[in-house]
């Protein structure tokens, strides 16, 4: 695929000296190869500094990493009660009437949750809010690479990857109690009434 004048360049923090294997997919086509990168004779030989930055943009890989996959469980849990709650309401069964109630009540938990990681996507227009966990990783992503390859990072780049953790643990808490008792009941909900999404089909008889 050939690059468009508005694509976003390839770009990401500097690496430490030593031996890689590249891998490039594109569809169902992969490939790999291997390259060695080396110091940069221009600087001084000591790599401390870059020892330092790797560390820190490790535990920063590590937390965007958690933070992806809490924001694809609750978007993946959000779908699922939007579902139930669709076919709820179409549905004659009077046992099922109360079940868009109870789904409202985990959905407004969930949006809840949301809103501390992203955006909500019914917002127009470009919003700056630090609120939101995306916001952060994005200035801390930002100031990290900011640093020159001699530099080492400091304290405030420390403290921004601590207060990202720190923040991180608490909407992780919050989601994993909602994964261990809200959910659960609600599913509990869901056997009692015997609902289920599946359509049911009934015997066709022909009369002779």
């Amino acid at each position: 695929k050939k690059p468009t004048k508005d694509d976003t360049p390839p770009s990401g923090h500097p690496v430490m000296p030593g031996h890689y294997t590249v891998k490039v997919a594109y569809g169902q086509h992969e490939d790999t190869s291997s390259l060695t990168v080396k110091t940069d004779p221009r600087l001084d030989s000591d790599i401390s500094a870059l020892e330092k930055q790797q560390a820190l943009w490790k535990r920063h890989y590590q937390q965007l990493k958690l933070t992806t996959e809490i924001a694809d469980q609750m978007r993946m849990a959000d779908k699922t009660i939007k579902l139930i709650t669709s076919n709820a309401r179409e549905s004659e069964n009077p046992d099922w009437s109360t079940i868009p109630e109870h789904a409202a009540v985990l959905a407004d938990s969930l949006k809840d949750m949301m809103g501390f990681i992203y955006q909500d996507e019914n917002q127009k227009g470009l919003i700056h809010d630090n609120r939101y966990l995306t916001q952060k990783a994005g200035l801390i992503s930002s100031y990290l690479s900011s640093l020159a390859p001699t530099q080492s990072p400091g304290k405030d780049h420390e403290r921004l990857v601590d207060l990202y953790e720190s923040e991180l643990e608490k909407i992780a808490g919050r989601y994993n109690r909602f994964i261990a008792e809200s959910w659960p009941s609600f599913i509990q909900l869901l056997d009692e009434k015997r609902f289920s999404v599946i359509p049911q089909f009934s015997e066709i008889l022909i009369n002779d």
